[in-house]
């Protein structure tokens, strides 16, 4: 039996970590890509201006400047419009990922992280009633490691 409660604990732990660390991997990502997204729209923003104002000069080419103006407006539009459809995808794939570690972890009789973090939460409350409580009746108060243990 101990045998068995040892290879269930590692394997918690290793599924623990690894959703951890894709988690972190996800994030990275996230920030890697928006960085950049953000350098190359500074970038070209820079590069744009730098042009309008030499071609705005010429009075010749100024009403096709004012078309590619527009232009620049309606796709700076889109970007944002799919960078937000990006985000959703983004979002529904950490979903995904989660609902199928939750599947494992049911699988294996293990709680999930958002299922501990209800527990500590219910926890802290019963721990508050029983500190009130014990208020009340003039007892020392409890701390919430011993409410476990006890």
């Amino acid at each position: 039996m101990s045998n068995r409660t040892t290879f269930v604990d590692e394997s918690k732990e290793r599924v623990q970590s690894a959703f951890h660390n894709v988690e972190n991997e996800i994030q990275k990502l996230q920030k890697q890509i928006e960085d950049q997204r953000a350098d190359l729209t500074k970038r070209t923003e820079k590069q744009l201006k730098k042009i309008r104002k030499d071609l705005r000069a010429n009075k010749t080419i100024r009403p096709y400047v004012d078309r590619v103006d527009n232009l620049r407006s309606d796709v700076s539009k889109q970007l944002e419009t799919r960078s937000k459809a990006f985000e959703k995808r983004s979002k529904a794939f950490e979903k995904r990922i989660e609902s199928g570690f939750e599947t494992l972890l049911g699988s294996l009789n293990l709680a999930s992280r958002s299922e501990v973090e209800r527990l500590d939460k219910k926890l802290k409350r019963v721990t508050k009633k029983l500190n009130a409580l014990d208020k009340t009746l003039g007892g020392a108060p409890v701390s919430s490691k011993t409410a476990v243990a006890e």
